[in-house]
Formats: structure tokens, C-alpha cells, sequence
């Protein structure tokens, strides 16, 4: 089964399309009852797609969540696929709005 993204943002300021939920509860109880939902339902995979790196709390809720469910959870960060040639493709290292993240936005938005 494959759930419904939900894009979310914590910070009204971050969050500029009107497409965005903007999440002043805690996100980390969010995520457990979407675990204990799933493994109620004989799911037992959950993927996290993470895009921010300022998101430290997914380490912990993983390691919390594997000691009290079946379902096998996993955190994707987007910047990291391709760390490997990451020298190769990009002139320099960068974080926040770099060449990165702009050639990531430019190929999913070019009439941005």
C-alpha cells in the first residue's frame, strides 16, 4: 500500500505554497500513529522521504520506533543519493540554495 505524501512545513514562513501543511504539533507523535496505524494494518514498511536537512529528530524517532514495532522504517535524504559523484557533477561543495539544490529545482520547476 502506498500512502499519500503529505508535504508538510514547521514554520509558516517556510511554508509558501498553499499546498503545504504547516505543522505546529509534534511531528514525532505525528509519525508514531502513522507507524501504529500501519502496523495495524499489516503494513510493514514505512519510507520517510526527508528534504530538509534540519530534520534531526528522524535518528531518534527511528531508534525509539525499532524497539516497539514490526514495521521496518527508513529515511531517504535527498541530497544524499549520489554523494559519491557529487564532485563530478557540481563545482563545489555547498549546502542551503547551492548549485545543488537550484539544479534539483530547475529540473523539477524550469519555469520557476
Amino acid at each position: 500500500m502506498q500512502l499519500p505524501t503529505i508535504r508538510t512545513a514547521f514554520s509558516r514562513i517556510c511554508s509558501n505554497s498553499t499546498r503545504d501543511q504547516c505543522l505546529s504539533f509534534n511531528v514525532f507523535c505525528v509519525l508514531q500513529d502513522i507507524v501504529d496505524s500501519l502496523e495495524a494494518s499489516w503494513n510493514s514498511q514505512l519510507v520517510i522521504f526527508n528534504s530538509h536537512g534540519g530534520n534531526d529528530f528522524l535518528k531518534p524517532f527511528i531508534r525509539e520506533m525499532s524497539g516497539r514495532t514490526k514495521v521496518f522504517i527508513c529515511v531517504i535524504d535527498w541530497w544524499r543519493v549520489g554523494k559519491d559523484v557529487y564532485s563530478d557533477i557540481f563545482e563545489k561543495q555547498d549546502d542551503h540554495a547551492g548549485e545543488l539544490e537550484t539544479s534539483v529545482m530547475l529540473a523539477l520547476r524550469p519555469t520557476w
